[in-house]
């Protein structure tokens, strides 16, 4: 896996073949980046190429935190461009990684050629159920 740095943003490259985007949970509350999970497991598995970053604050990157979704999604083109990787690209988001996936084909559809969400939330409803605002 290669970890490359970019004004203190941590962005991963791990495996060959068609590149994958994989942005990380925005609260950064688990226990490894986005890059060592399972799911990029079974992306470079199945003969993908994962680009991911760690969100400002968070494990190997230093730059400081706003904490907000544009601050996500200038990451997400960040990290692309910084890997090499001509977009659009297939992004794929898990759980509250999803929201910053939708947020990127909706926002930035020039970057996205396909988009695949997996466990995502169904919505406001479900993240206050699970009190993910006082995260």
């Amino acid at each position: 896996m290669d970890i490359l740095e970019h004004e203190g943003l941590a962005v991963y490259r791990r495996g060959t073949g068609p590149p994958v985007l994989v942005p990380p949970y925005p609260h950064a509350s688990t226990h490894r980046p986005m890059a060592e999970d399972l799911l990029a497991d079974v992306l470079v598995g199945a003969g993908f190429a994962v680009v991911s970053f760690d969100p400002p604050g968070a494990y190997q990157s230093s730059r400081p935190m706003r904490g907000d979704m544009p601050e996500m999604l200038d990451c997400c083109a960040e990290a692309l461009a910084v890997a090499g990787i001509g977009v659009p690209v297939s992004t794929v988001g898990h759980s509250m990684s999803s929201l910053c996936a939708l947020g990127l084909a909706v926002e930035r559809p020039d970057l996205v050629a396909r988009l695949v969400l997996v466990g995502s939330l169904s919505g406001f409803p479900a993240a206050r159920r699970w009190g993910i605002p006082h995260n």
